[in-house]
């Protein structure tokens, strides 16, 4: 007290000041420091745990999105190909119902050499000619002469069509029409055959007992 009492009034104000206004304001940055260190250390947790949050729900929307891309692929191709494999075995069916249908007209034929020629080379398909292969140097057949292919380069037509435009160049292919039959004839019940036509060089034209085996095309 004695000490304060001998103070001028400059310095008691002074040390007032100080005391009312720099003590308070120096406990206030210091209290707001430390609130604003906890804050930003609370901020940088939750921040990683909200990064971390979101990277595993991109991670499995990514998955999920891979899943359901794989799975629509799946099922397009194995859509694609029960298509292809139901045509395909619907194509051969029919092929095989017109050779049924072909042996039903055949049977009311009269025998006749000139009438089964006729039936013979009226019954024709196209057939595609490979030409020769050969063993190349790795081991694989390929063909001993490629197509040139076509240099014409197709364009879109109209700006709808750009996105993802492609062009397939045609395919030729070389075909020939070929008997369906190699061979008809009319075979007695003495296991003879008394008429008979061939489309085939591979095949003998001169009726043969076929009561045989070996004069068989089978055996």
């Amino acid at each position: 007290m004695d000490f304060w009492l001998k103070l001028s009034v400059r310095v008691r104000l002074i040390l007032l000041f100080v005391a009312i206004k720099v003590v308070p304001l120096m406990l206030l940055v210091w209290i707001a420091w430390n609130q604003t260190r906890e804050t930003a250390y609370h901020f940088g947790e939750q921040f990683e745990s909200l990064v971390e949050t979101a990277n595993q729900s991109i991670r499995k929307v990514g998955d999920k999105a891979i899943e359901d891309a794989v799975n629509a692929l799946d099922t397009r191709a194995r859509d694609e190909i029960e298509r292809l494999t139901t045509d395909t075995a619907l194509s051969v069916a029919d092929f095989l119902y017109g050779r049924d249908a072909d042996i039903l007209h055949a049977a009311t034929l009269e025998p006749s050499g000139t009438v089964y020629r006729n039936f013979i080379e009226r019954r024709r398909r196209e057939l595609i000619v490979h030409g020769k292969w050969r063993l190349s140097e790795a081991g694989d057949w390929e063909p001993e002469s490629v197509a040139p292919v076509e240099d014409y380069v197709a364009k879109p037509g109209s700006r709808d069509n750009e996105t993802n435009f492609h062009y397939r160049p045609p395919t030729e292919l070389k075909k020939e029409s070929l008997p369906l039959y190699l061979e008809m004839s009319f075979i007695g019940l003495d296991g003879r055959e008394k008429i008979k036509v061939s489309s085939s060089p591979r095949l003998r034209s001169e009726p043969r007992d076929i009561t045989r085996r070996e004069n068989t095309y089978a055996k």
